[in-house]
């Protein structure tokens, strides 16, 4: 069974990014200004319960941006894309997520006059340590530090560093390897290895598989 560590804190492979973003409240909703694809001066409802980052259509339409049809987990039609890049404040992703949609419940927003071009979900936060200050109407969007597993640092699956004299240095890492399997379990993220590992006795085998210069290896070390 594979196993996962939850956080809101996932990684990104991505110079550390850290900006505290004012919001507005309106009606109970909490809106923030963002770009996508460079254009300014978009509105979005933050929403840390939403399971996506959405575009309502005369939004994707306006930057020239099309989905595929799809249904969702509730079988409402939708569109399924991408933005070729998504910003709130100084903090931006690339390639996110997105589904083209008007989500009904944001319709008060409308019927009071204010404007809103999507809802900021899942796809971008979970990227990100949300902070949400409601006495300062401020929003702080920080990427974590990546965490140490075997003495490695590593930035989603690719080992950005090792510490000398490291279990995993003795057993043949290098940085810029890629972590693709660990026990015959897949790997998505650091997350994975380090609750892998978290698991493991010490003294039990570790065996990891490993892309480097386009080959396959097999590194082994026993858990400390």
């Amino acid at each position: 069974m594979r196993l996962l560590a939850i956080s809101l804190a996932l990684l990104l492979a991505a110079p550390r990014q850290d900006d505290a973003v004012p919001f507005e409240l309106a009606y109970g909703i909490i809106l923030v200004k963002g770009s996508v694809n460079g254009k300014d001066g978009l509105t979005f409802i933050f929403d840390c319960g939403a399971n996506q980052t959405i575009l309502t259509p005369d939004t994707a339409k306006e930057l020239g941006i099309k989905g595929t049809a799809a249904r969702d987990a509730n079988g409402t039609n939708v569109e399924i894309a991408k933005a070729d890049a998504l910003a709130i404040g100084g903090v931006s992703l690339k390639n996110v997520d997105i589904i083209i949609y008007d989500p009904p419940q944001a319709k008060p927003l409308e019927q009071m006059g204010k404007k809103y071009h999507g809802i900021v979900g899942y796809t971008f936060l979970s990227k990100f340590v949300v902070t949400l200050d409601y006495k300062a109407t401020q929003i702080r969007l920080a990427s974590p530090e990546p965490p140490i597993v075997l003495g490695m640092r590593i930035e989603e699956t690719r080992v950005a560093d090792i510490e000398k004299g490291s279990a995993s240095e003795k057993a043949g890492f290098k940085a810029g390897d890629v972590l693709l399997k660990l026990n015959a379990i897949t790997l998505a993220g650091a997350a994975d290895a380090a609750a892998i590992v978290k698991v493991a006795k010490a003294g039990d085998a570790l065996t990891f598989t490993v892309k480097r210069d386009k080959k396959e290896l097999t590194l082994k070390l026993a858990r400390p």
